[in-house]
C-alpha cells in the first residue's frame, strides 16, 4: 500500500510539473501573439495618420503623430512646418558678424558742444602734484533737438504826429498781412499746424492738446479750423493767379497732352490719360 501511495504521488507531481510547462509554453505564445498584434495596429494606426494629415507627416516620428492627433484642428501647413523642422540640418559655423558702424550726423545740422570737465582730484598729478595741461577731447555726436517753443508775439505799429501841426492827426503803419485777420494766432503757428496736419497726419484735436499741456492755454478746434480754411484759401488764390498767367497757347497744349499708363484692372493693356480743363478721359 505503501507503494502504491509513493507511486501515486510521483505521478502527480510529473503531471503538474507537465501541465505548468504546458501553461508556460502557450503563456509565452499568447505574449509573442499579442506582440505581433500590437505591433501591427500601430502601423495601422500610423497609416491611417499619414494619410488623414498628408505626405509630409510621413517624415514625422510616432510621438510627433501622437501630439499631433491630441490637437482640436491640425492643417496641412502646421504639419508641413513641423516636418521642416525634425529636417533642419546643423548649423554651419560661420565667421562672426561685424557690428555694424554708425554713420555720421548730417554736416548741415547746427553743433552745440557740450563740455564735461574733469573732477579735481583728476586734475593734479599723482606722482608730482603739478596740475595736468588740456591735451584733447573724446568727443562723441547724437541727435538731439530743442523743444519748440511758445512765445507771445506783440506786434507794435508806430504812430507819428507832427508837434506843430496838430490838426493834422496821427499817421500810423500799416496792419501786417496775416493768415487769420484779428486771429489770436500767429502766422508762425498756423504754418506748424497745418504741417502738422498735412505732413504728420496730426488731428487738431491732438495739437490742441499739446497746446494746452505745453503753455495751458486752450484754443478750441474751431480755431484752428478756421486757420486751416485760412490757408486754403490762400492757397487757392494762389492757383486762380497761377491759372490767369498761363497763355491759351499753354492750355490747348497740356489738354492735348497725353500720358502712357496702365489700364488698372485690364490686365496687359495700357492707355492714355489727357489732362484739362474738362477733367481726365480715358483713352484705350
Amino acid at each position: 500500500m505503501l507503494y502504491y501511495k509513493h507511486l501515486d504521488e510521483n505521478i502527480t507531481e510529473k503531471s503538474q510539473s507537465k501541465q505548468s510547462g504546458i501553461g508556460e509554453e502557450k503563456d509565452a505564445e499568447k505574449i509573442i501573439r499579442l506582440e505581433r498584434k500590437v505591433k501591427l495596429l500601430k502601423e495601422y494606426i500610423r497609416l491611417i495618420l499619414t494619410k488623414k494629415y498628408g505626405a509630409k507627416s510621413e517624415q514625422l516620428s510616432d510621438e510627433q503623430l501622437s501630439l499631433l492627433e491630441l490637437e482640436p484642428s491640425v492643417c496641412e501647413a502646421e504639419v508641413a512646418t513641423e516636418a521642416a523642422v525634425t529636417e533642419a540640418p546643423a548649423k554651419v559655423a560661420t565667421k562672426p558678424v561685424k557690428k555694424p558702424v554708425r554713420g555720421p550726423l548730417p554736416a548741415n545740422l547746427p553743433r552745440r558742444e557740450k563740455v564735461i570737465h574733469c573732477p579735481e582730484s583728476q586734475c593734479h598729478c599723482s606722482q608730482c602734484g603739478a596740475r595736468k595741461k588740456l591735451v584733447g577731447y573724446e568727443s562723441s555726436e547724437r541727435l538731439g533737438m530743442k523743444p519748440r517753443e511758445f512765445f507771445v508775439e506783440i506786434t507794435k505799429r508806430e504812430k507819428l504826429a507832427c508837434g506843430k501841426c496838430e490838426e493834422l492827426g496821427v499817421a500810423v503803419a500799416a496792419v501786417p498781412a496775416t493768415i487769420i485777420e484779428k486771429g489770436i494766432l500767429a502766422d508762425s503757428l498756423v504754418i506748424d499746424l497745418v504741417i502738422n496736419k498735412y505732413c504728420d497726419h496730426l488731428p487738431l484735436y491732438r495739437q490742441s492738446m499739446g497746446i494746452k499741456r505745453d503753455t495751458g492755454m486752450e484754443v478750441s478746434q474751431s480755431t484752428m479750423g478756421s486757420a486751416v480754411m485760412g490757408v486754403g484759401t490762400i492757397c487757392g488764390m494762389i492757383s486762380e493767379a497761377m491759372k490767369k498767367n498761363c497763355s491759351e497757347e499753354d492750355m490747348c497744349r497740356r489738354m492735348r497732352q497725353r500720358f502712357r499708363c496702365k489700364a488698372g484692372e485690364r490686365k496687359g493693356k495700357t492707355g492714355r490719360v489727357g489732362c484739362g480743363n474738362m477733367g481726365i478721359r480715358w483713352d484705350r
